[in-house]
Parts: structure tokens; C-alpha cells; sequence
């Protein structure tokens, strides 16, 4: 994850400026096809569902990103405080859409994983997530330790630990 830095020169333009701090904290996929940190993934969300006036989605490199729309009708300076912000304060545009999108994440992992049939994902999902038993990789994949795994299932079948 990127954090206080500001990927803009003094020789950029406006919408130069803008569109380079869109591309740091905002994108959906890299260009090997790997999912982006989550993170980067909800700034991509949350942008382009607050500012969707201003910014759309495109595809640089088979990277897909955010930038400003060709004819920009409306005001910029909240989209630019913002971006500022996220580029050198805090790199999370909004805590809530990055809470539900790593659930989403960690569910689809357990779903893939081989358990019980009684139990359900989600089950497994919330006793991972209670106990923060898991990590988010760099490529937007989830990692469980075979520690946490069995710890997460005996949880959910009520096995004393």
C-alpha cells in the first residue's frame, strides 16, 4: 500500500495531477490479472460512486483506474482535497465500503476451501474475522494460516480450545 507519498511534479498540469493521484489510490486490477489490495480496490468503488460527474473508469496498461472525464462541468476542489488526503494522510477514502468488501473477499476464500458440508462459509467467514485470523495479501488475495483454519473451524463446531 502506498502511504505519504504525493505522485505529483511541479510540471503537471491540472488534470495531469489529478489523474495521477486517481491511478496511486484508486484501481480494480493490475496488469497481470491479479485483484488490487483492498484498499485500492474500495477507493476505486467509493470514488466512482461518490464523483461519477467527474471521474470514469478506464484501462491504462490493462490496469484498470479511475480518471477525469474529458469535459469536467462541475466542481473539482472537493475531489481534489480528498484525493490529496488519501494520498498523504490516510489512504482509505471510505472505511465502511472497505469493511464489506473484505468480508466479501474472505468469504469467497473460504467458499473455495475444503470443510465440513454442515458448516456454513459464512460461519467460518465471522469466526476468522472475530478473531482477525487472517490476512489480506498485496494482490488482493486473502491468506488463512492452517493454525487459524482449524482454530476457525473448531470455533464454529464449538470444540473447546
Amino acid at each position: 500500500m502506498y502511504f505519504n507519498t504525493y505522485p505529483v511534479t511541479p510540471d503537471m498540469g491540472l488534470r495531469e495531477s489529478i489523474n495521477a493521484m486517481l491511478q496511486h489510490v484508486a484501481f480494480d486490477q493490475d496488469s497481470f490479472g491479479y485483484r488490487a489490495p483492498v484498499v485500492h480496490a474500495s477507493n476505486y468503488r467509493s470514488l466512482l460512486r461518490d464523483y461519477s460527474t467527474l471521474i470514469e473508469p478506464v484501462v491504462i496498461q490493462h490496469h484498470s483506474t479511475l480518471a477525469l472525464v474529458s469535459k469536467v462541468s462541475g466542481p473539482l476542489a472537493d475531489l481534489v482535497g480528498v484525493l490529496v488526503y488519501v494520498c498523504n494522510a490516510y489512504p482509505l477514502y471510505d472505511e465502511s465500503d472497505y469493511s464489506e468488501l473484505e468480508q466479501s473477499r474472505l468469504i469467497e476464500y473460504v467458499e473455495q476451501q475444503d470443510f465440513p458440508a454442515p458448516i456454513s462459509p459464512l460461519a467460518i467467514a465471522r469466526a476468522l474475522s472475530e478473531e482477525s485470523h487472517y490476512e489480506n495479501e498485496y494482490d488482493g488475495s486473502v491468506y488463512v494460516s492452517q493454525e487459524h483454519w482449524d482454530a476457525a473451524l473448531n470455533t464454529v463446531l464449538g470444540v473447546p480450545a
